[in-house]
């Protein structure tokens, strides 16, 4: 079934649900002016899917907070949740040129050229893709369930990234540049932040703090990504001075992908201060730094232990045929104090 709203709604204090169908049926909703109702809109319930939800202007969602429970919103709009809460719980916002066949009607005519973004205050991630710009973000950026959530675009938004929680982890996937983002920090056991492009950490005076158990992985997302052997030049596919604090070994991985950074792919050069969690004297925190098959990491920055703790330090590869094996270059001073370091 299909319904279009082109009129403006005025619910006041209500709120609007549009509830969808199960996932053998399709669902397809539009709204297509300004609304004025400041109650909240959900789309979908746990068990019925919005399978698309076109949103044609700057306000179709009103002005509370937005529920994504299950759908794929099509955002045919600079979407303006200035001051509103996106909780994203399943589903994804695609980009208005990606509005499907089945709503091709006159109602939705031209609208796959308009400008797609979102600019919500609080953005509330836990399962799906967004494939739109992303604004605001003041009140901060969490996802905090075991699911995976990707950033396909490059976004603007301003706000702290969390990921995971005390007791769960989670996969965020950061694929485009980030500007203005503040510092990002990795939580809960089993927690994974991917940096798939340049500028994906964002503001390097901000810095980026894995925790014990977590992990910051650099996986290109470059449609050639470069393969290091003795006759590879020094291009980069991941270049950041971004400051990081990293800590133990990643928990939701196995071998050497079980370390709290690890460059996965491509060539990367990390020139941002390094600090180690450290444990005490009588029992240094253990931190592996690991490459990838066909990779190299360059750390040209120092790597030193957070004041007054203890640490030791693995630098470890993944193994390949002759030239092809992980490989890690550390060109800034290390300083572990009486820690020790293993290769």
């Amino acid at each position: 079934g299909q319904i279009s709203v082109a009129g403006a709604m005025n619910l006041g204090t209500g709120s609007l649900a549009i509830e969808g169908t199960s996932s053998s049926n399709y669902t397809y909703a539009a709204l297509l002016a300004d609304n004025t109702y400041s109650g909240g809109t959900t789309l979908g319930t746990a068990s019925n899917y919005v399978w698309g939800m076109v949103a044609g202007s700057a306000r179709a969602f009103g002005t509370g907070d937005v529920t994504v429970t299950w759908a794929d919103i099509y955002a045919a709009a600079d979407l303006n949740l200035s001051s509103a809460t996106f909780s994203l719980v399943r589903g994804n916002v695609w980009l208005a040129s990606s509005i499907p066949g089945g709503l091709g009607t006159a109602d939705f005519d031209g609208l796959q050229y308009n400008p797609s973004s979102i600019n919500a205050n609080v953005y509330d991630l836990r399962y799906g893709t967004i494939y739109v710009p992303m604004h605001g973000g003041a009140g901060g950026v969490t996802k905090t369930t075991g699911s995976t959530v990707t950033l396909n675009a490059s976004n603007d938004f301003t706000g702290t990234i969390t990921v995971g929680g005390a007791t769960t982890g989670g996969i965020l996937n950061l694929y485009g540049a980030n500007t203005g983002v503040g510092a990002i920090t990795l939580l809960g056991s089993g927690s994974q932040l991917v940096a798939g492009a340049q500028g994906a950490l964002g503001d390097v005076a901000r810095g980026t703090t894995v925790n014990l158990g977590t992990q910051l992985r650099l996986d290109t997302q470059s449609a050639s990504p470069q393969t290091y052997n003795y006759t590879t030049t020094r291009a980069y596919d991941f270049d950041s001075a971004e400051p990081l604090t990293i800590g133990g070994t990643y928990t939701g991985g196995a071998t050497t992908a079980a370390s709290a950074l690890y460059n996965f792919s491509g060539i990367s050069r990390l020139s941002g201060a390094i600090t180690l969690l450290g444990g005490t004297s009588a029992s240094p925190q253990a931190t592996t730094i690991a490459a990838g098959t066909n990779s190299k990491l360059y750390l040209t920055g120092p790597i030193g232990v957070e004041t007054g703790k203890y640490a030791n330090l693995t630098l470890r590869v993944d193994s390949g045929t002759r030239f092809a094996g992980g490989q890690i270059s550390v060109a800034g001073a290390m300083n572990l104090g009486t820690g020790s370091l293993a290769i």
